[in-house]
């Protein structure tokens, strides 16, 4: 009775990588709140990209000052989003992070500088010069971001503030973990800036 079925056997995730919480989700408690929450994450996009927009007469580095800051800043609501949605893997969590970010980056940072100052403006006298904005992007991109990652303030303060000050040794360890990073993140910076440069 067993002629013709074959077992179909994968190599299997790390047990660090398994997200037991959410290891028996359904189909429909995995789809549900990731289309809502990359919904809720288009609107966000939408919103922060009508405000920019409307500040498209500013100079050159005032409007990269504010793409750099919004680039910063969506990481964290990215994250705090995908906390609603179950994964039963962190892989799949990291994707779905990664989606949310590549789609808000890339619409921000390239997209939305094309609305700004379009491809004719790209020889312009004067702040409207598609090529001085992107110039100053690449700038903020390479001193704000990075530097906002090396510099680590929340983690400093955690470990140089909050760590003496812990009542045992355990609450001062955790003080002094190491800041948690997502590869998503860090992906989407390449793919951002390869993006841009096409």
């Amino acid at each position: 009775d067993k002629v013709g079925k074959r077992l179909n056997m994968v190599i299997p995730d790390e047990p660090d990588a398994i997200r037991w919480q959410s290891l028996n989700s359904t189909f429909s408690q995995n789809w549900g709140p990731f289309i809502v929450t990359t919904f809720v994450a288009i609107v966000i996009m939408f919103l922060i990209f009508v405000i920019i927009y409307s500040q498209r007469h500013l100079d050159a580095w005032k409007i990269s000052a504010m793409i750099t800051a919004s680039n910063v800043m969506f990481p964290w609501i990215a994250n705090q989003l995908v906390k609603f949605e179950y994964h039963s893997f962190e892989s799949d969590r990291e994707r779905s992070l990664l989606i949310k970010t590549v789609l808000f980056r890339c619409a921000i940072t390239t997209w939305l500088l094309e609305f700004i100052r379009p491809f004719t403006s790209i020889s312009a006298p004067g702040p409207e010069n598609t090529i001085e904005t992107i110039r100053e992007l690449f700038i903020f991109d390479i001193f704000v971001s990075n530097g906002i990652q090396l510099l680590d303030i929340i983690g400093n303060f955690r470990r140089h503030y909050l760590g003496p000050l812990a009542r045992s040794q355990n609450d001062m360890n955790l003080h002094f973990a190491g800041t948690p990073y997502s590869i998503a993140e860090r992906y989407t910076n390449l793919i951002k800036i390869v993006y841009m440069a096409i």
